[in-house]
């Protein structure tokens, strides 16, 4: 049987954060993102806006389309607590 998807949570919207400002580093629109991936605008909108998760490969592929590391767009999940939910800042 299949698992059901996990909703974004709020390391998402690090995530979907740190996507857009590094595709606005690289000086790429949604649009030019998803073409160079093969994806459409609306999957880079939902990434950057934490509406849905992605697999590792098409992290892996987002951040080498974007000339990053994954753990640059994966950044700030350092401050996650024992369960896995975003630290709240100080």
């Amino acid at each position: 049987m299949a698992s059901k998807p996990h909703p974004p949570g709020p390391r998402s919207k690090i995530v979907g954060a740190n996507i857009r400002a590094a595709r606005v580093r690289a000086g790429l629109s949604q649009v030019e993102l998803a073409e160079r991936l093969g994806w459409t605008q609306g999957t880079i909108l939902n990434l950057e806006n934490a509406r849905t998760n992605m697999r590792v490969s098409q992290l892996v592929d987002l951040a080498w389309s974007l000339r990053v590391s994954p753990a640059t767009l994966l950044g700030g999940t350092e401050d996650v607590d024992e369960s896995g939910h975003a630290r709240e800042s100080a």
